[in-house]
């Protein structure tokens, strides 16, 4: 650069998909010319969603939205659009993916070094019944340490993070990924050559869970952590487990409450939503007021600059 000059070069990235479209003459069509009376018309319609639609969601970097858009085809003049906005909400069963349904047992371990010696082990041992959770639901969680070391521990932590991942395509690939702790508690400490033994209930958080299952562009997964954090100069020993969080929770464990809330407040903007209209149904639309005449389904989530 001349004279020292330094200059910052942005790169925006982007990425999109479409989950479906709809396209429907509701007057005319085949280029033939039709007159429309006076007056007020209503021209009822119905389209079936796909029941693996992704839910509407909203993030820092990026959105699934759906929309529909009716057009007035005018000859000879410019076309006239009325468009609003519509939320979709899909749940996802636990009982039908079997990751969920497996249970959760983990074991690791670890052995200090300090000159010349050569401590006992300490060990971490997790254990779950199952590895698919509904937000509210409280799990029961074991939790072992075999502490045969000559370091202590001085507490041992459990934390429910969730990650987002938001991949680009254009003009190059690209990922950013953020992470959420959702739950972070802690247990006591293990002092050395003992042990000691945790039931403790995990409670998952309530919010609204969003189904991105076939959203390929954005996507969350969760991760369950256990850690002893042991004292001095030595790493820590964590074990962490991925886990499935859902909307409806596994049969065997129904006993076990959820304290979801209904989806009552929708997940996209409502800028632009047509006015007096009901938000449909979660997995299909029936728009009975709408005008003028051509309307068009259009669902595309798209990646923002980051």
């Amino acid at each position: 650069m001349p004279n020292g000059e330094n200059k910052t070069h942005n790169v925006n990235f982007m990425g999109s998909e479409e989950y479906y479209k709809f396209k429907y003459n509701l007057l005319g069509g085949g280029g033939a010319e039709m007159e429309i009376p006076q007056g007020s018309h209503v021209y009822p319609f119905t389209s079936t969603l796909p029941p693996s639609l992704p839910s509407s969601f909203d993030g820092e970097h990026g959105y699934v939205r759906y929309k529909v858009t009716a057009t007035l085809d005018r000859p000879w003049k410019f076309d006239e659009h009325a468009e609003g906005v519509f939320y979709v909400v899909t749940l996802y069963d636990l009982n039908t993916d079997m990751k969920a349904k497996e249970t959760i047992h983990q074991e690791v371990s670890k052995n200090f070094c300090c000159l010349w010696c050569q401590s006992g082990p300490l060990q971490l041992i997790l254990a779950a019944p199952f590895s698919g959770f509904v937000p509210g639901q409280t799990v029961p969680l074991s939790i072992d340490v075999e502490n045969g070391s000559n370091v202590a521990v001085d507490k041992v932590t459990v934390e429910l993070t969730k990650y987002m991942t938001w991949k680009a395509t254009e003009p190059t690939s690209s990922e950013k990924q953020d992470k959420l702790d959702l739950v972070t508690e802690e247990l006591g400490g293990v002092v050395v050559n003992s042990s000691k033994h945790w039931n403790h209930q995990l409670v998952v958080p309530v919010f609204p869970y969003v189904n991105l299952t076939n959203c390929h562009i954005i996507q969350q997964e969760f991760k369950l952590s256990v850690t002893a954090k042991v004292s001095g100069p030595h790493k820590d020993l964590v074990i962490k487990v991925p886990i499935v969080l859902g909307s409806v929770p596994i049969a065997e464990h129904s006993s076990v409450q959820s304290s979801l809330p209904a989806p009552t407040q929708p997940l996209a903007p409502q800028q632009n939503q047509m006015q007096n209209q009901a938000p449909p149904p979660p997995i299909g639309l029936n728009v009975n007021n709408l005008y003028p005449s051509i309307p068009a389904i259009d669902a595309s989530p798209v990646s923002p600059t980051y």
